[in-house]
């Protein structure tokens, strides 16, 4: 039916360490671990530890009582910080309740390790270490996910002798949920020694941090006699890795646990020997955690592939299928645990439906159901019209496989990143779900129905293992314009990235294939305004670059970079003071002469606009607006800001002097915003988001419906922060974009939408950065936008002609209901599809009645 021929584009590692999905049970909850005495998940690293309820021996010595210590980073809860560093040794056990002095506190979001350096001034021979803290959930407070129990005898090297997994002890505490309970975790039968004690509660995610005491107790063995692991040595450099491989044993243990979980509703009441024997073998697997400590990867890597080859095995038993494949919502972020469905849910064929020069993505999840890896070769067919007439598949087709990346703050593995496929190769772990994604592109292809196939075939066992997925494609007769209706924007700096020309002509190519026209440039982008001899000499070299690169956009957006500290972002001081006779003087002719230099540039003063202040409203914005009007009341200023604060001031004061509103998407106090300006003339109406952990938001609610929620607000801007950004913004740092826990201050937001292409964890096929799935979709929101407005157009176009009237009004209420219909149902993304049909179908019967000239007579 389909000629093949294979696509040369990339090969993906099957040695990936792929990870869980959603809701995160316990590990280790229901497996005939030892009761509540025992803190299940303990991996023995020099010795055993264990945790036990607290006990109190009479004359019980405590080396810590009273010893200094350190912290890092420091706390930064409250009425909690310890400001003379002695509350964690005062010997004060209250509970470690955020309320009492007594405890040190880190608020939630610490993302980082805390580290906790106890120095005992001399060497000791040490039996046990407690740690006392607070969990039980109330406020979101649990214990930490990890403990790491470290010595030393000079304070440089320390060794690992116990590692506690705190977290695992939650659903073994006998109290209600949500409620404050406190905890004293004891590491045991330790026989070990050293000067120093270094502790590492790695926090829950999401969860604050609460001590009240550590307490180190000394035991009878010689301590000269005891004998150190080199593999126990960490280095603090070494402390990211030992938590990346810790997060990477919770979620194989939840594999473990949700494939468990469904033998044991398949299980049921009855007794099922095959079921039991399955479950059996998982509970066998579990105890296998025990065996390996997690900063040694060799032993956590094998038991990691013996689990996936469990679950595959049991898939391959289930399914007697080697692979299964269905189409898969595109705006669904991938999990490698997706791969419970069954047969009975396969597609028989795949379906792209667009118009004329519209992208469009298909998203097609494969399940590897045999307990080996497999790669696969990736073929796709020519494509082929009804008429027989065949097309270059190289033209219209991209192939992407979706990448696992780790995110915050849920530590999930999500397919969120598409890499480029170069050598017509993918591979898939034992037992695991990924993901095939297809852009279907081709500006030239005619309206009308086509057909193509994408083979994926085993070369090891190519009779055996061969999948065929046919794909139907229908093209409407509506031309996708090349320049949209809606304003798009996403903080895209380019002069920041730090690229060749080249280079920044292709992120420009990119950014224009998802339709962003309004170009924003940083303050360093803007004139250098020189005094010399008494008047001002304008420099516009690099400004002129900075456009250079993006000549047709539709809004340029200037960065001034001001701030109620630093109000002066031109003169510099050099101008005379702020708003001086002098200052304003030079400010008047560095306006006059820049709209002078925009406009020989072909830049009127619809095409670009002054955006002083970010995300504030405050007096000196509000003074400087003033004078601009004064100068130029035709030069348009920009605010993305509505909030009242002690620095900022209502949005009535500004009113008159701002002309683009850029409002937070839906909070609260910026609808309140939109409901005051929407009494206020001759304004624009934008909107945008910016929120941390980007990678964990929904691509649909987040990304792709907020075109929608402006469509429905009459605003004519959408976007988000942030394009690319890689840097803290605190520190400067530059960060990983495929690491969220690259960097972790408060300045790392991690909202870029691409990734970067030179560090990809494979074969990038030349792009300078790899698109998200979350950037994929914010194009589709953007073409739905594009959708309704011509929707709209043709129903007034109607109107103007006189067409008949029964159409136009079907067509109106078909506007009005898509618009409700996905606006408010957005737990069924499923709307979006039958809203694109309804208004392709709607925009075809008017566009037939005016070629017809079916009138209202």
């Amino acid at each position: 039916m389909f000629k093949f021929f294979n696509y040369r584009y990339l090969l993906l590692e099957s040695s990936r360490m792929e990870a869980l999905g959603r809701g995160r049970r316990r590990c280790m909850g229901r497996y005939g671990m030892p009761g509540i005495g025992f803190l299940a998940g303990i991996l023995a690293l020099a010795v055993s530890g264990s945790v036990l309820a607290e006990t109190h021996q009479p004359g019980e010595v405590n080396l810590a009582l009273g010893k200094p210590y350190t912290l890092t980073p420091a706390p930064n809860y409250g009425h909690c910080t310890d400001p003379g560093r002695t509350r964690l040794t005062d010997g004060i056990k209250a509970g470690a309740n955020w309320t009492r002095e007594s405890t040190v506190g880190w608020t939630r979001g610490t993302e980082e390790p805390i580290i906790i350096t106890i120095d005992l001034q001399r060497v000791e021979a040490i039996d046990e270490i407690r740690f006392h803290s607070l969990g039980g959930g109330r406020g979101g407070v649990f214990l930490p996910s990890l403990l790491v129990f470290m010595v030393s005898d000079d304070g440089r090297e320390f060794h690992i002798v116990t590692t506690l997994y705190g977290r695992t002890l939650e659903p073994k505490v006998s109290a209600p949920a949500d409620t404050s309970q406190a905890h004293t975790l004891r590491a045991t039968d330790m026989r070990t020694r050293g000067r120093y004690v270094r502790i590492i509660p790695y926090p829950r995610s999401g969860s604050c941090v609460f001590i009240d005491e550590v307490e180190v107790i000394p035991g009878q063995h010689d301590p000269q006699g005891v004998r150190f692991d080199p593999q126990d040595r960490l280095y603090l450099t070494q402390v990211p890795a030992l938590f990346a491989a810790h997060r990477f044993w919770l979620r194989t243990c939840d594999e473990l646990d949700q494939l468990d979980g469904i033998l044991a509703e398949k299980q049921g009441a009855q007794v099922d020997e095959e079921s039991a024997a399955w479950r059996k073998r998982i509970s066998d697997g579990m105890r296998e955690a025990e065996e390996f400590p997690v900063h040694r990867p060799e032993p956590l890597k094998n038991w990691h592939a013996r689990v996936r080859s469990l679950r595959g095995e049991w898939l391959k038993r289930k399914w007697n299928r080697p692979l299964l494949w269905k189409q898969a919502d595109p705006m669904e972020q991938i999990r490698p645990n997706d791969v419970f469905f069954s047969p009975s849910e396969e597609n028989t064929e795949a379906k792209i439906e667009l118009w004329q020069r519209e992208y469009e993505p298909l998203a097609i999840t494969l399940v590897n159901g045999s307990p080996d890896p497999v790669e696969l070769e990736v073929a796709v067919s020519l494509i082929t019209n009804q008429t027989g007439q065949t097309f270059d598949p190289y033209r219209a087709i991209t192939l992407r496989r979706a990448w696992y990346v780790e995110t915050r703050p849920e530590w999930e593995l999500l397919g969120d990143a598409l890499i480029r496929i170069t050598d017509g190769r993918l591979s898939l772990e034992a037992g695991s779900a990924g993901q095939l994604w297809l852009t279907f592109h081709d500006p030239e292809l005619p309206a009308g129905r086509y057909s193509f196939g994408v083979r994926l075939r085993n070369p090891s066992r190519p009779h055996e293992q061969e999948t065929i997925i046919p794909v139907n494609v229908t093209v409407h007769p509506i031309v996708f314009p090349e320049r949209v209706a809606l304003r798009t924007y996403n903080w895209a700096y380019l002069s920041r990235m730090q690229l060749t020309d080249e280079q920044i002509r292709w992120v420009v190519r990119d950014l224009k294939s998802h339709y962003t026209n309004v170009i924003m440039l940083p303050s360093q982008d803007r004139p250098i305004g020189q005094v010399y001899m008494g008047s001002l000499r304008m420099d516009f070299r690099q400004h002129d670059r900075a456009l250079y690169y993006y000549p047709d956009a539709e809004t340029y957006l200037f960065l001034f970079g001001c701030s109620p500290e630093q109000p002066d972002g031109f003169g510099q001081g050099r101008w005379g003071p702020y708003m001086s006779d002098s200052w304003k003087h030079f400010f008047q002719s560095y306006l006059n002469q820049w709209v002078e230099h925009l406009a020989r540039r072909g830049i009127g003063y619809d095409r670009f606009a002054l955006y002083p202040y970010d995300e504030s409203l405050c007096e000196e914005f509000l003074q400087l607006a003033k004078f601009i009007k004064e100068v130029d009341p035709k030069i348009r200023i920009f605010a993305n800001s509505h909030q009242r604060s002690k620095k900022c001031m209502a949005i009535d004061h500004f009113t008159d002097y701002v002309d683009i509103w850029c409002l937070n998407d839906d909070n609260p106090q910026a609808q309140a915003a939109r409901n005051k300006l929407k009494n206020v003339t001759h304004k624009e109406g934008w909107r945008y988001k910016a929120f941390k952990f980007a990678k964990s938001l929904s691509p649909y609610t987040y990304y792709r419906l907020q075109p929608w929620r402006a469509w429905a607000s009459d605003e004519i801007g959408s976007g988000f922060w942030v394009y690319m950004t890689r840097r803290d913004s605190t520190t400067g740092a530059d960060c990983s974009v495929w690491d969220d826990f690259d960097c972790t201050g408060k300045g790392s937001w991690r909202c870029d939408a691409v990734y970067t292409g030179r560090d990809a964890p494979a074969d990038s096929g030349g792009e300078v950065f790899i698109p998200s799935r979350r950037w994929e979709i914010w194009r589709e929101g953007v073409e739905d936008y594009q959708y309704l407005h011509t929707l709209s157009q043709r129903i007034r176009t109607a109107r103007e002609q006189g067409t008949l009237a029964q159409l136009v009004q079907e067509a109106e209420a078909v506007l009005e209901q898509v618009v409700a219909g996905v606006l408010g149902h957005t737990d069924q993304p499923g709307r979006l599809d039958d809203a694109r049909r309804r208004t392709t179908e709607s925009i075809l019967r008017l566009d037939a009645a005016m070629t017809a000239g079916e009138l209202d007579r």
